[in-house]
């Protein structure tokens, strides 16, 4: 399906459910018509239904009623859902290919649809648009982040503070939000003026991104793709928080993290690296899908006696299964399919699905090359290597590949671990089941190399 067919499929299927519960129990029939059967498109459905909580006069205690509806507001809201006005200059899909210019009429329906996919109570399409005032205040946001742009900026400030009386969500008219968020609940959501929250995030109730100073400038955080962020959790600073990432919930993260790591705690500290391709869209709240560093270690070791994949996962295997994910070609057909290369972004989750950690895009493009924009799998390999190995030929590379070293160092034990196994396969002595190379052998030569960088593992009885 083509992004030009996307608003009319997805609004009929909303208007189906509709039809559906008319014809269930029409006590909801008059709510229905006047929030989605009448309206003959998304856009004007969207359009109404801000509009119509914005300017009820009796829901907050500062109603927009200036000037009056018809004089200004809503075409003022209708005119940010025209063709040609975007919400930004482009949005990154899950596999980070970029999907072109989108409006916020496309963006609201990226919003509503993994509302479904990622809540069961959501029940389909219906249920969320009608009720669910996270979707309710983001979409909010968008048509306040656009007037904001457009320099409406104390109309898109009255549009926030409307928001927040009725919802209960303060998002900054100026926060850059990608599409497919899920604020979940959202009672106390507070998002401030320059945070950046990336594609397919997922929020839970009381979540906040703040600021840690009274001085102007770069001072919410940044947000990458697939981030999973518990119920009351606390964001400072300008801080980088990379994709694919999980926030305990009640967690206060003061430092930035590295991708593909889970972090818990006041303050928040990594205790393992997230399972998922995807955090946001699993919702693992309970934080299971998550391994942990330490004892699972040991049990790695003393169990299975041998370096295995529960330790470290095969890295042709994660290629194989984010190549099938497939991406986007000209950035508007989605039948449009490449395989057997990644790109840029599905390398950084690569990466971050190893070690626990990812290198940041400025790393990857000075090793890949400026103007590359997917891996094959021998790219792949070579450049898993180099990072692995922390050498190259060429001089260009070596910052990049300190600055690496330097992450995988903030990424604590568990990172350090799965990379020194990483550098022992990289040179040939891998212990597989049927290895000839001694058990005892192996854990001596990943101690010794851990012990390089300063970790100590309690390890009694295990080379014995």
């Amino acid at each position: 399906m083509s992004w030009e067919d996307l608003p009319r499929a997805t609004w009929d299927q909303v208007c189906a459910e509709a039809r559906e519960m008319v014809e269930r129990d029409d006590f909801l029939a008059n709510l229905l018509h006047e929030m989605i059967l009448k309206h003959s498109s998304f856009a004007a459905a969207v359009v109404n239904l801000i509009t119509s909580r914005l300017l009820d006069v009796s829901a907050a205690e500062y109603p927009l009623t200036l000037p009056t509806p018809q004089q200004g507001w809503i075409p003022l809201i209708q005119g940010c859902f025209e063709a040609g006005v975007y919400y930004d200059e482009f949005v990154d899909a899950d596999d980070g290919s970029k999907l072109g210019k989108l409006g916020a009429e496309e963006m609201g329906l990226i919003d509503l649809a993994v509302i479904k996919d990622r809540d069961p109570a959501a029940g389909g399409l219906c249920t969320p648009f009608l009720y669910f005032k996270g979707y309710k205040a983001i979409q909010a946001h968008r048509i306040a982040h656009i007037l904001w742009h457009q320099g409406n900026r104390a109309v898109a400030l009255a549009i926030q503070s409307r928001t927040a009386a009725l919802w209960d969500v303060d998002i900054h008219p100026a926060a850059k939000i990608g599409s497919g968020l899920m604020i979940d609940h959202g009672t106390g959501v507070v998002i401030g003026e320059t945070a950046v929250i990336g594609s397919n995030c997922s929020f839970l109730h009381g979540v906040t991104l703040g600021g840690t100073r009274k001085l102007g400038g770069n001072r919410h955080p940044k947000l990458g793709n697939d981030v999973l962020v518990g119920c009351g959790a606390t964001l400072l600073g300008n801080i980088e928080i990379a994709s694919n990432a999980k926030i305990g919930s009640g967690s206060v993260v003061l430092t930035s993290l590295p991708g593909c790591v889970t972090a818990v705690g006041n303050p928040a500290r990594i205790v393992g690296k997230t399972m998922e391709k995807h955090a946001a869209a699993s919702m693992d709240l309970s934080l299971k899908n998550v391994q942990y560093s330490g004892l699972e270690l040991r049990t790695a070791l003393a169990e299975n006696g041998i370096l295995s994949s529960e330790v470290n996962l095969d890295p042709q295997i994660i290629f194989a299964e984010l190549a099938k994910e497939g991406s986007m070609v000209d950035g508007n057909d989605m039948s449009v399919f490449t395989s057997g290369s990644i790109s840029i972004e599905q390398f950084k989750t690569a990466v971050g699905l190893r070690f626990g950690v990812s290198p940041s895009m400025d790393i990857l493009q000075t090793l890949v090359g400026d103007g590359k924009e997917r891996l094959n799998l021998s790219e792949y390999e070579q450049l898993s290597s180099m990072l692995i190995a922390g050498h190259s030929d060429n001089p260009k590379h070596a910052a990049a590949l300190q600055e690496f070293e330097r992450i995988v160092n903030e990424g604590g034990n568990l990172s350090k671990f799965l990379l020194a196994v990483a550098r022992l396969e990289v040179e040939g002595v891998y212990a597989s089941p049927d290895s000839e190379l001694e058990v005892g052998s192996i854990a001596s030569r990943v101690l010794s190399d851990l012990s390089l960088v300063g970790i100590d593992i309690d390890v009694e009885g295990l080379t014995a």
